[in-house]
């Protein structure tokens, strides 16, 4: 028999509790987000949070390379292929991000690693988001025709202006000490104390304020974050330079003329300008839209989103040539930001049939 997607060992606490350690068990694809483990921890997020032996959850990833690298965008595109645009994934995706932002009992979650797309969606709404020296977070959606989703309409618009902006439209990857500033990181402990950490937690009592014991945990044993050197937060003020105002095409032009030897931000250009003009629009409104909304009509919205990406030629396109053939030479419907139209924008946001999330 196969091992399951998601492993779970339910850890003895010195109080006579549980602490339940979930790992995403997928290792060759670098832990990549399936139906079935997205449904599996669902059902173990439910069942956990009316047992009261359980204190709280742990969630890690198998191997060394990754946390979580996003969602199976390779199986996402071949049943959109077929004409299923996601729907049912979306929605339970979303509905387990959902999960994680509201849930009563603290869920530490051990980022090391890649931590992307998906990944940055089961990371962002836990109460205690460890990362290490190793932890690579992004939203490189821009490159495949999609959007940072998964509530990155508001971890994005959350994080102090306009550095969200920037890491939706480039795809840009950061570190540990970018994401603690952005706001989508809590503590950074070094990459070898996971075991010590779970067994610290066996100690305390976490029957009673239980999150602040945690967070206690985790700070008696974080690292100083200031060892790690940040790779977006370091340059603030050309990433200020290029981003503010509230013009997209003005934005985007000043990446055109952007001259830097600078490799960071001259990658980041590339990926924005070889990007999908649609994504860029998408990342511009999903941020402009999302601080009057709740989280609830946030993963709505990006729900619609989502199918409608499917259900389009980029999402396909995208993934086509950064997965599947590989040649890097996707083909956009639009041939720049410039060219896509406000109608086609706003019917992204549009679909006539029932939300699944409209219970959130």
């Amino acid at each position: 028999m196969s091992e399951s997607v998601i492993l779970l060992r339910e850890i003895p606490t010195a109080t006579g509790h549980v602490i339940a350690h979930l790992t995403l068990n997928s290792p060759k694809t670098l832990n990549s987000l399936s139906l079935p483990m997205v449904e599996l921890l669902q059902r173990y997020l439910d069942d956990f949070k009316s047992r009261d032996e359980v204190v709280m959850i742990f969630l890690d990833g198998a191997g060394e390379k990754a946390f979580c690298a996003g969602g199976d965008i390779k199986r996402l595109r071949s049943d959109a292929i077929e004409g299923d645009h996601g729907r049912e994934f979306f929605a339970k995706e979303y509905r387990l991000d959902y999960t994680i932002h509201n849930y009563s009992k603290p869920i530490v979650v051990w980022g090391s690693g890649i931590v992307m797309g998906g990944g940055l969606g089961l990371l962002g709404g836990a109460s205690h988001r460890v990362l290490t020296e190793t932890s690579r977070i992004a939203m490189p959606e821009i490159s495949i025709g999609l959007y940072p989703d998964v509530g990155g309409s508001y971890m994005l618009s959350k994080a102090p202006k306009p550095f969200g902006l920037f890491m939706g439209l480039t795809g840009c990857s950061v570190n540990a000490a970018d994401a603690i500033a952005l706001g989508i990181g809590d503590f950074i402990l070094e990459n070898d104390a996971k075991h010590q950490l779970l067994a610290n937690f066996l100690t305390v009592d976490l029957t009673k304020d239980a999150h602040q014991h945690v967070s206690s945990v985790l700070s008696q044993m974080a690292a100083d974050s200031e060892s790690i050197e940040p790779r977006m937060m370091s340059k603030r003020e050309d990433i200020i330079s290029l981003c503010s105002g509230d013009d997209l095409q003005t934005i985007i032009e000043r990446f055109e003329k952007l001259d830097t030897d600078d490799r960071f931000l001259s990658g980041s250009k590339s990926k924005l300008l070889s990007g999908c003009p649609m994504t860029a629009h998408l990342v511009w409104q999903q941020i402009q839209r999302a601080p009057s909304m709740t989280l609830a009509e946030i993963f709505r919205m990006e729900w619609v989103m989502s199918v409608n990406c499917l259900a389009g030629p980029d999402f396909q396109e995208g993934v086509r040539a950064l997965i599947v053939d590989k040649d890097n030479e996707p083909k956009w419907q639009h041939t720049s930001v410039s060219s896509v139209s406000a109608d086609e924008v706003a019917a992204m946001f549009e679909l006539h049939e029932a939300n699944p999330l409209a219970d959130l």
